[in-house]
């Protein structure tokens, strides 16, 4: 009777260490697994948020060389610096790790100064992404 408690005992201590291991190692995988989609999703926004950034410096740089060929009224003279203020401060809130509130109320801001010098400038003001179609170069679209 002994060796029959015995056997069962050693296959209920098996099971026990598979469901353990199992437990640990299903855990490890959640973990690797919400890390990589978090990695993603924030590489993703990443991405969009220096798209729209990028968009923005290069519409300052434009309208500053001339490349932009628009009269640009005294009023609108005036605008351009408070949009490159607010650009800085969303790029200052991206290098700090600022918390994501915050970050979007900075990106409102310059948005919302964007818009303002735009309609200003009496340019169309809607701010459109071209995605590269998939397989592409970089830079050909």
């Amino acid at each position: 009777m002994d060796d029959l408690d015995a056997a069962f005992d050693s296959v209920l201590f098996l099971e026990q260490e598979f469901a353990a291991a199992g437990r640990s190692n299903g855990i490890e995988a959640g973990r690797a697994s919400a890390a990589e989609t978090a990695f993603g999703k924030g590489q993703a926004l990443g991405r969009a948020l220096g798209r729209e950034i990028g968009f923005y410096r290069g519409f300052l740089l434009g309208l500053e060389t001339g490349a932009i060929f628009v009269a640009v009224p005294e009023r609108a003279r005036k605008s351009i610096p408070k949009l490159k203020h607010a650009v800085n401060l969303v790029e200052q809130s991206v290098r700090s790790f600022d918390a994501d509130d915050f970050l979007q109320g900075r990106l409102r801001l310059a948005r919302a100064k964007f818009r303002a010098l735009t309609k200003v400038l009496e340019i169309d003001n809607r701010l459109e992404i071209i995605e590269p179609r998939q397989g592409a170069p970089c830079g050909s679209f």
